[in-house]
């Protein structure tokens, strides 16, 4: 059924010419980064489960997260396909699909309008990296949704909106300097400490220091590949979210306001003070 499923959905871009569309004018969307970024590290994750003798692993990356990957990316655009794009992303899995599928490959590399034979082909090779932010921001969408399905599951209550509160700037930059200080194998106490000479942090008070305790307790758990991640983040959750409120309303069936903490234009149970960086505060009337 899924090798089915990969089947009409390569037979549904194999005929567009989107192929010879300029570059300059690939990729221009979040999602399209962010499913072309995804396709990257599965080339190196499959290569590399393939390089252990770990075939059930590859097989679960291939036919199972590429597939729950494109799934999302279909919902998010609502038909809006980059062609180019699967293209491009479709041959590179049929390529690590041949070892494990060689003939339903041949096949679907035909019908893609490759040739010579698939089996003649090298192995893919991750493209240019695009930067973290296209995840990130793809992330913080999914979480926003995840954690309201939870919310709804949770109470059983029956809720029409849906209120989103984006972390102040200060918030923001003292997430920043948490990061910074892990990665530095800063402790606590010298953090705080530290922070607190900042006159801005100081005038959070007890605001700032419950703030950078929250913080360095979750981040410390982090890998150092994520923690760098999140030290050059350049996102605008605000932004983000408000220009994706029509996904995050089509998925939770609510209407959907987002505002930011220092200036919530509707704030009934003072819920916009606990919004955190890469986590909005959520309340549902």
């Amino acid at each position: 059924k899924r090798l089915a499923w990969f089947e009409e959905r390569i037979g549904e871009v194999s005929g567009e010419s989107s192929s010879q569309r300029p570059s300059s004018q690939r990729l221009n969307r979040t999602i399209d980064r962010w499913i072309w970024q995804r396709m990257n590290q599965r080339i190196s994750l499959v290569e590399r489960h393939i390089e252990t003798v770990s075939p059930r692993k590859a097989i679960q990356e291939l036919m199972f997260e590429t597939y729950n990957d494109l799934q999302y990316y279909f919902r998010r655009v609502k038909g809006d396909v980059d062609h180019w794009l699967l293209l491009e992303i479709f041959d590179r899995w049929i390529r690590m699909m041949t070892p494990f599928a060689p003939h339903f490959c041949e096949e679907m590399w035909q019908r893609l309008g490759r040739e010579p034979f698939v089996v003649n082909q090298p192995w893919p090779t991750p493209a240019a990296d695009l930067g973290p932010d296209a995840e990130v921001e793809e992330n913080l969408i999914r979480r926003v949704i995840d954690d309201v399905k939870h919310i709804l599951a949770a109470t059983g209550a029956e809720y029409s909106k849906l209120n989103l509160y984006v972390a102040d700037n200060w918030k923001k930059e003292l997430f920043r300097k948490v990061t910074s200080s892990i990665i530095k194998g800063m402790s606590l106490k010298d953090l705080v400490s530290e922070a607190m000479k900042d006159p801005d942090i100081r005038r959070q008070g007890k605001r700032a220091v419950s703030f950078i305790q929250q913080e360095y307790a979750e981040l410390s758990k982090q890998s150092t590949e994520k923690l760098d991640t999140f030290l050059n983040l350049e996102i605008d959750e605000f932004q983000v979210l408000t220009r994706e409120s029509g996904f995050i309303s089509d998925e939770t069936d609510l209407d959907v306001s987002v505002q930011r903490e220092s200036q919530p234009t509707h704030d009934p149970k003072n819920r916009a003070g606990r919004a955190m960086p890469l986590k909005p505060a959520i309340y549902l009337e």
